[in-house]
Order: structure tokens, then C-alpha cells, then sequence
């Protein structure tokens, strides 16, 4: 896979193992909690304190046995690890449902992220690998981190192009990061790879 074939591909296995275990836990989990979030809203279940508590430990204020009584596997599976420990197999668990039909409803399948928004996820979370962008010193000002700061917290990413106008008033030119800011049909969330960029996070 080449730079320019990861900004078209519409086949996430072939993203995901792309990036294998150098996308990073922390970034695979919160893949795999928008993936959650997807499925829930469209399935109807409101409750979310399992996928809050992944959340809390992606971000290193929550702790695993919190998460591993939440995941914890019933029957003859209850000894192995939860999917949350291993977020690597949890992606992957996701995308075997990649393939789901209109006939899979009996499993729940229709309520899954369709193939095109597995693939527009990897590219909100994880951005372009072949064409890593490091944050220059410059670009975090006071007004860029607290708008990072502000979406990342609430989850309302409605200010992404005010960001990139502060960016840009920083000094900030690449244009990938501009426009992935300014891109009207992106659907962020947290994790945003730019948004983590502003905010330090890996």
C-alpha cells in the first residue's frame, strides 16, 4: 500500500494491518470505541459506562480491572482477557463484520460501521502513516490547545475549522493538517489524529 492508495482504500483489513501493533493501543481502543458508538446508536442502546470506562483507560484515567469486570467473558471463555486488553484483536473482531448484509440482522450485523466508515475512522483517528506530520512548537498556542482541549473533552468537533484558523495563524502550513481540519464531510472523533497532534497525545 502506497500513501496516496491509503486515502482511497475501501478495504479497512487491509488498513488495519497496514498499521498492526504500530497503530498503538491507546489509538485502536478509541478506533474500537467509535465503532461502539456506531453500533449503539443504531441499535438503540443508550447505555454506554463499558465503553466510558475503555475511554477512561485510553486516557490513562482509568484502570484495568475497572475494565476487565465490565468485558469480562462469560462461560468458557471467562479466563481470557477481555477485548479491551487486547485492542489489536477488538479492531479486528470489528471488521470481520465488515462484510455484513441487510440478511444479517438476525446478529445484529446492519448496526455495525459499513466498510466505507471503518475506513473513514482509520483515517480520522490514525491520519496518512506514510506521511506523518509532527507538531511544531509554534502551532500550540493558547487558543489552539484550548479548542483541541475543548472538542476533545466534550466531543463536539463543530469548531474543526476554527482550529485550523488558529493553526494557520500560528505559522501552521500543511496543508494536511488544514484540510482535515476544513473538510466538511469528515466525521471526527476522539482521537482525531490532528486534534491529538494540538494536544501532544499519541
Amino acid at each position: 500500500m502506497t500513501g496516496d492508495e491509503w486515502l482511497t482504500c475501501r478495504d479497512p483489513r487491509r488498513m488495519l494491518d497496514r498499521l498492526g501493533d504500530a497503530g498503538g493501543d491507546r489509538k485502536l481502543r478509541l478506533f474500537a470505541v467509535a465503532c461502539c458508538e456506531i453500533t449503539r446508536s443504531r441499535s438503540g442502546d443508550r447505555g454506554g459506562p463499558d465503553v466510558e470506562c475503555v475511554v477512561r483507560l485510553a486516557d490513562g484515567a482509568g484502570n484495568l480491572e475497572e475494565v476487565r469486570e465490565r468485558w469480562r467473558p462469560s462461560g468458557e471463555f471467562a479466563s481470557e482477557p477481555t477485548y479491551p486488553e487486547r485492542p489489536l484483536h477488538w479492531c479486528s473482531m470489528f471488521l470481520e463484520c465488515a462484510s455484513g448484509t441487510q440478511e444479517d440482522d438476525e446478529v445484529g450485523l446492519i448496526h455495525f460501521p459499513t466498510r466505507a466508515e471503518f475506513c473513514g475512522l482509520f483515517r480520522e483517528i490514525f491520519g496518512n502513516p506514510f506521511r506523518p506530520v509532527s507538531s511544531a512548537p509554534e502551532w500550540r498556542t493558547s487558543t489552539a490547545v484550548a479548542l483541541a482541549s475543548q472538542m476533545y473533552e466534550v466531543r463536539d468537533f463543530a469548531a474543526m475549522p476554527i482550529l485550523a484558523d488558529a493553526l494557520q495563524d500560528a505559522g501552521c502550513e500543511n496543508d494536511d493538517v488544514l484540510a482535515h481540519c476544513r473538510d466538511e464531510n469528515a466525521t471526527h472523533v476522539r482521537g482525531c489524529w490532528v486534534v491529538d497532534l494540538v494536544l501532544g497525545k499519541s
